[in-house]
């Protein structure tokens, strides 16, 4: 089995990078700009500002919650709840269904805690779209912030699926949607609340970095669709137990009894990237999910080198043990 190709930034993120890189100083602040406004764009909020990571934009953020922070029990950056402790802020994890939320478990959780914040994802463990506006609307009805990590679907998403939420920031690093070196994003439509941000994070936007999500955003939405096509085409191929068999996401999850073990063996067999990464993650993990199992890892590949062939060959390198 040959191995599969990576998936690179976008032809337009490429571009769009090398002209940054070509151009002059007094150019710099043309490539934050168009960021900025790309990024308000597709997520319907006021205000934009670029951080050097979605790492960067997670800290700044929750950086200015006050009280304590609900986080789903499983399908998360794992990052999140380290960087809660690295700040003292208080947390607290709520019930999930392999991520997804429930928002009837989700209101009891915000009354109980009496939380200032809920913090998700858009795609529970990126093998499940989450319901945002439901869970936007759950929010503001008792009483607590919503913050939303937006890196599989920033650009693939329309904006009314955001919801009310009160904050959107994302990754824009290899390999989330927008597959770029490095970068990251927060906005909102609270003006003074990015201010405040402003204050805690003083990254310096990169114009390359500002040019190429710019570039991104533009191929977000067919590398959208694409990814979806091939995650619902491996799903079809599969028996057994799969993770949200019917929610549309990128990843696709398995349970199995001995993953790692299965891992190594799949490995063997040729289910490799070109540049050596394994298509599988094994679990439990906090940002996958916390039963036995693996994760396909398709987020990883360029789509225009997926066909059905080279699926039916994962699914059989998969199935057969």
């Amino acid at each position: 089995m040959k191995p599969f190709i990576d998936r690179g930034p976008s032809q337009s993120a490429k571009e769009a990078m090398t002209e940054a890189g070509m151009a002059g100083g007094e150019e710099k602040f043309k490539f934050e700009r168009e960021a900025v406004d790309a990024l308000r764009k597709a997520t319907g909020r006021d205000v934009a500002r670029i951080v050097g990571s979605g790492g960067e934009a997670i800290t700044a953020v929750l950086s200015q919650v006050e009280g304590l922070v609900l986080l789903p029990d499983q399908g998360i950056w794992a990052g999140t709840p380290k960087t809660c402790k690295q700040l003292g802020k208080p947390f607290q994890y709520f019930e999930t269904n392999f991520g997804l939320i429930d928002s009837t478990i989700l209101a009891e959780a915000i009354d109980t805690t009496n939380s200032g914040a809920v913090f998700i994802t858009t795609m529970a463990g990126y093998m499940a779209e989450q319901d945002v506006k439901s869970v936007s609307t759950t929010c503001k009805k008792h009483g607590a912030h919503l913050i939303v990590d937006a890196s599989p679907t920033i650009g693939g998403w329309k904006p009314p699926a955001y919801g009310g939420a009160d904050i959107v920031l994302g990754s824009a690093r290899e390999p989330k949607l927008l597959n770029l070196p490095g970068g990251g994003f927060i906005t909102s439509d609270d003006t003074e609340v990015m201010n405040q941000i402003c204050r805690v994070n003083h990254y310096s936007a990169d114009p390359v970095a500002c040019a190429g999500i710019t570039g991104a955003l533009r191929d977000a939405g067919s590398t959208f669709n694409q990814l979806i096509r091939m995650s619902d085409e491996l799903k079809s191929l599969l028996s057994g137990n799969v993770i949200h068999r019917k929610r549309r996401g990128f990843s696709v999850g398995l349970l199995h009894n001995q993953p790692k073990r299965f891992a190594k063996m799949v490995r063997q067999r040729g289910l490799v990237t070109t540049a050596g990464k394994s298509l599988l993650s094994t679990c439990p993990r906090y940002d996958r999910f916390l039963e036995s199992g693996i994760v396909v890892e398709l987020k990883k590949l360029d789509p225009d080198c997926i066909g059905s062939a080279e699926l039916l060959q994962i699914s059989e390198a998969i199935s057969s043990e």
